[in-house]
C-alpha cells in the first residue's frame, strides 16, 4: 500500500529572524553614575529585583509555553506520524498497525512468515470486452456493475452509494487450499478485496479508506460489518499485487508476496468465492487475476 498501518497507518508525506551588529562599543558611564565592574572596585552589585508586572508577564509566558508543549504532544500521540517514509507508507506489509484503531479481533492470529508455493495457476488477463468469458468466470454480487476492457477490470459508477463486488468461485478440483492473486490498477475510496464470500451480505473484506490513509478489515454478517483490524498509514498502490491465501479455515493476505495479516475463523473454511469490491462513488480497477492450487506440504 502507499501502512500509512495509523495507524494509521495507516504516508504513507519557518524561517525568519533578525541580526544585530556587534561592532558598537558600550557608552562610558556618565559622571557620578555607579560604575559596574570598573577597575579597582571590589563591590559586587546584586541583580535588580523584578517588578510585579514583570513577574506576571514571565509567569504568563511560561504557562503559554506549557500549553503549546501539551498540544504538540497530543497531536503527535493521536494523529500518528505524518512524515511517514514515502517508500513504505502505503504498504500494508510495512504498517505495524500498533495503536491503530481498536484492539485486533479474535480472528487475527500471528502472521505467517511466507506464502506457500502454488501450482496449476489459472489466469484471467481481462483481454476481452465484457465481464463474461475468461477462464475464471465472474459474478457480480450486489447493486451496480463491473466491466472488462483493455486488460482491466473496472467498477461502475451507478447507482450511487453502493459497493458491488465481483467474485470468482475457486473450482473444487483445486482442493481445500488455494490462492487468489490480482494486481491493483486504481484504488478509489472503499476499494478492496473480499473472501469467505457466501453471498452479498455475508463475507470478509479488506478495504482502503483513502481519506484517513488506513486499511480496514471487516467481517460482514447479514449486511452488518464488524471491524476486525486496521492498518495505517496504508493504502493500495497502483501496480501492487495482492494475494489471498486460503488454507483450511485460515486466510493470509500478502502484498507483492509479503504476508502482512493472517486471519483464522471457522466461517472461512467452506466458502470458495473470492474477489474484489469497490464503491460506485470512486472507481476501482484491477488487472491480471489468478487462482492457483497450493502445493501439498512435504
Amino acid at each position: 500500500m502507499e501502512t500509512n498501518e495509523t495507524s494509521a497507518s495507516d504516508g504513507d508525506e519557518l524561517r525568519g529572524g533578525a541580526t544585530t551588529s556587534s561592532d558598537a562599543q558600550p557608552a562610558a558611564p556618565a559622571d557620578g553614575a555607579v560604575g559596574r565592574g570598573e577597575a579597582g572596585e571590589d563591590d559586587r552589585l546584586e541583580p535588580e529585583g523584578l517588578t510585579q508586572a514583570e513577574k506576571r508577564l514571565l509567569g504568563g509566558l511560561a504557562a503559554a509555553g506549557l500549553v503549546i508543549l501539551l498540544i504538540i504532544v497530543a497531536v503527535n500521540l493521536f494523529s500518528g506520524d505524518d512524515a511517514a517514509d514515502p517508500e513504505t507508507a502505503g504498504d500494508p506489509a510495512a504498517a505495524t498497525g500498533a495503536g491503530d484503531g481498536p484492539a485486533d479481533g479474535a480472528a487475527v492470529v500471528p502472521t505467517v512468515e511466507s506464502l506457500s508455493p502454488t501450482t496449476g495457476a489459472v489466469v484471467d488477463a481481462f483481454d476481452r470486452d465484457g465481464l463474461d468469458g475468461g477462464d475464471l468466470g465472474w459474478s457480480v454480487l450486489g447493486s451496480g456493475e463491473w466491466t472488462v476492457s483493455d486488460g482491466t477490470l473496472r467498477s461502475g459508477s451507478e447507482p450511487e452509494g453502493v459497493s458491488p463486488m465481483v467474485v470468482t468461485e475457486v473450482p473444487e478440483d483445486f482442493g481445500a487450499d488455494w490462492a487468489f492473486s490480482i494486481t491493483v490498477d486504481q484504488a478509489g475510496q472503499s476499494t478492496g478485496f473480499v473472501w469467505g464470500v457466501e453471498d452479498e451480505n455475508n463475507y470478509w473484506e479488506m478495504r482502503v479508506n483513502t481519506e484517513y490513509a488506513v486499511v480496514v478489515f471487516n467481517q460482514v454478517t447479514d449486511g452488518t460489518p464488524t471491524q476486525v483490524k486496521t492498518l495505517g498509514p496504508a493504502g493500495f498502490g497502483s501496480g501492487e499485487r495482492y494475494t489471498i491465501q486460503h488454507v483450511g479455515d485460515t486466510v493470509t493476505l500478502a502484498a507483492n508476496g509479503q504476508p502482512f495479516v493472517t486471519l483464522s475463523d471457522p466461517s472461512l473454511e467452506e466458502p470458495r468465492q473470492v474477489g474484489v469490491i469497490a464503491s460506485t462513488d470512486a472507481e476501482g480497477s484491477f488487472k491480471l487475476a489468478e487462482v492457483a492450487n497450493i502445493e501439498a506440504a512435504g
